[in-house]
């Protein structure tokens, strides 16, 4: 009782025997062997074994532990105050040997003679796993504690990769604090389970890094970044060898072409790159000057740039301009000029040239103006008396009948000219008109008595004389419009060709009413007819004398137009009677006076016809 010692010979059981241990048995019962405490023993003399005061394996014997303390074990005479792990000389290969395995075990107050305190390994495989092995309080653990002879134990902590455990070396060996795990620090890794110590957590090799805790790897800094040291300036872009805790983008002006770098190169002067970028030469228009360049800046204004990499700018030179960030200058345009730098060109002024290399702007001479970028000679009709001015037209009723002229000269009395800027004088003064029947030349007359001619004075016209008020004239053919004929019932019918304007501001003058009808071309359209222009509204034919049919008669009495009544009266029929009697004694009477022959070609001649509406006329 009390003794719980696994004893196993070379001599009992086969070299192959494996273990599997449960319990022991006494009572006919399997009792718990995880704790095998042997306190209540009055010394540690009683267990006189070959070694191994808990287990013995001897001859290629295996045994794996789990979650066990071994506490108050000891050997008299032998080794191993635990555990003893023993293999014969000749069985040198590794799967011959004996092994044990202690995962999460515990050793406590153990003691042997001779060697081992607590383990004892002799050409064998001793394994420890996040396992402790204790001292007595108040004692360090002394040499000796796990013995190894022929081989080396393999002591490790639980903890997985990046981790390492609380321990402390024994020997050969480690005891560990069971489940205490801490994590490599940053910029270090350690990629196998197991680690007992810190040191085994490996600085992060040259262009690797670990930016956290417990890395079990570290990983590669890709291109346009760089290894450094979070303590570090990241601005300089120069890293670190060894132990990378981060991997920085290059800053901007700097560029890492290869995965893995510690240090950012320079960008070289014409190029430029943004922050983890690589660096692009400057395009064409812009220039970085130094290395490391965060950017290219745009040529200013009057500069450029032609090739891309571009270190400065060069001027432009006189007769070009440029604006910001160009690749090329330009070249000034007609009229205008520039001196060399220039953001643009300047208009030359006003009657001014520029020269071929468009550097000077110079003024044109007189009888000449600038068009463009020369000086032509004003034309004939126009003039031009001072270097640097523009060729003017000559004012109506003026001409110049040569080009380059400096002055205009007037019109012979009686001509004018029809526009501004004429080279002959092809109009007539008011007062007088052109002879439509004459088309190879301008021939003025004298405007006929009882007529009014606004002439040429108005640029563009061309009006035939227009009755006054109580005339009237034949407007059947050019050739006779200018005879003017009083009318033998005066105002009342024939209002002739004027109208009255009245302005505040200045006197009354007379106007021409509907002065396109007063042009030859138009004179015998159908909207110029002589009814609607000459005659009163009921009046109609030669002289305005005839009335229209059932609408109007003419009074004798009133000496007036009249519209007809609805049902005439017996006093109303005299005074129609009387009227036509009138007008027939003063046709006869104009008769005499004027010719026979001359009414009838100049009064009626062709034009009288069948008023249009079918209507008809009736001179009363």
């Amino acid at each position: 009782q009390g003794e719980y010692v696994i004893l196993v010979t070379d001599d009992e059981y086969p070299a192959n025997v494996q273990w599997t241990l449960e319990g022991y048995v006494v009572d006919g019962g399997a009792h718990d062997l995880r704790h095998l405490d042997f306190t209540t023993l009055e010394s540690k003399e009683g267990c006189e074994t070959p070694g191994g005061g808990a287990a013995y394996l001897m001859g290629g014997l295996r045994a794996e532990f789990y979650d066990t303390t071994f506490k108050r074990t000891s050997v008299a005479n032998g080794n191993g105050g635990a555990v003893t792990v023993a293999s014969d000389y000749d069985k040198m290969n590794v799967t011959d040997r004996s092994a044990a395995e202690f995962t999460r075990c515990t050793f406590e107050d153990f003691e042997a003679d001779f060697y081992g305190q607590a383990a004892f390994s002799s050409i064998s495989q001793l394994r420890l796993f996040d396992s402790h092995i204790a001292a007595d309080p108040g004692m360090a653990l002394e040499a000796g504690t796990i013995f190894d002879f022929g081989t080396a134990s393999d002591c490790q902590s639980g903890c997985g990769p990046g981790m390492y455990g609380t321990c402390e070396p024994i020997d050969s060996c480690f005891s560990c604090d069971i489940g205490e795990c801490s994590s490599c620090p940053i910029g270090t890794y350690c990629s196998d389970s197991g680690a007992v110590s810190v040191d085994q957590c490996l600085p992060c090799p040259i262009g690797t890094f670990s930016g956290v805790e417990g890395a079990a790897q570290c990983s590669t800094c890709p291109a346009g970044s760089f290894v450094t040291l979070l303590a570090n300036d990241a601005e300089d872009g120069l890293g670190t060898n060894l132990g990378g805790e981060a991997c920085v983008a290059c800053p901007a002006g700097r560029e890492s072409t290869e995965s893995g770098s510690v240090l950012c190169h320079s960008c070289t002067a014409g190029a430029s790159s943004s922050e983890g970028q690589p660096c692009i030469s400057c395009s064409i228009g812009t220039y970085a000057q130094a290395s490391g360049s965060a950017e290219c800046y745009d040529c200013s204004s009057g500069k450029h740039a032609a090739t891309a990499g571009s270190v400065e700018c060069v001027t432009c030179g006189a007769g070009t301009f440029s604006t910001d960030g160009a690749s090329s200058c330009m070249a000034c345009t007609a009229g205008t000029e520039s001196s060399g730098g220039a953001s643009s060109c300047t208009a030359c002024g006003e009657g001014e040239v520029s020269n071929a290399e468009r550097s000077l702007c110079s003024p044109c001479d007189p009888g000449t103006e600038a068009d463009g970028d020369e000086c032509v000679e004003c034309e004939a009709g126009d003039f031009n008396p001072e270097a640097g001015q523009s060729c003017r037209a000559c004012e109506v009723g003026t001409t110049s009948t040569q080009s380059r002229s400096l002055s205009c000269s007037p019109c012979p009395y009686s001509f004018t000219t029809t526009r501004e800027g004429s080279s002959e004088c092809d109009g007539c003064i008011e007062g007088y008109y052109r002879d439509p029947t004459v088309t190879d030349e301008t021939k003025c007359l004298r405007c006929p008595d009882n007529a009014y001619c606004a002439g040429d004075s108005i640029p563009g016209t061309t009006l035939l004389p227009v009755p006054l008020v109580g005339f009237w004239s034949n407007r059947s053919d050019v050739a006779l419009v200018h005879y003017i004929h009083a009318c033998p019932r005066g105002e009342e019918v024939c209002v002739g060709g004027l109208a009255n304007v009245s302005d505040t501001a200045v006197e009354a003058q007379e106007v021409v009413a509907r002065a396109l009808c007063w042009l030859p071309e138009n004179l015998t359209s159908d909207a110029c007819t002589g009814d609607e222009i000459l005659c009163s509204t009921g009046a109609l034919g030669p002289l305005c004398g005839a009335v229209e049919k059932g609408e109007y008669y003419w009074s004798s009495l009133a000496k007036a137009l009249e519209a007809c009544p609805e049902e005439a009266s017996g006093n109303q029929w005299l005074t129609v009677v009387l009227g036509a009697v009138a007008v027939m004694l003063a046709a006869v009477v104009y008769a005499f006076r004027e010719a026979a022959d001359d009414l009838l070609t100049r009064c009626a001649g062709t034009w009288y016809t069948t008023p249009a509406g079918g209507g008809g006329g009736a001179l009363l």
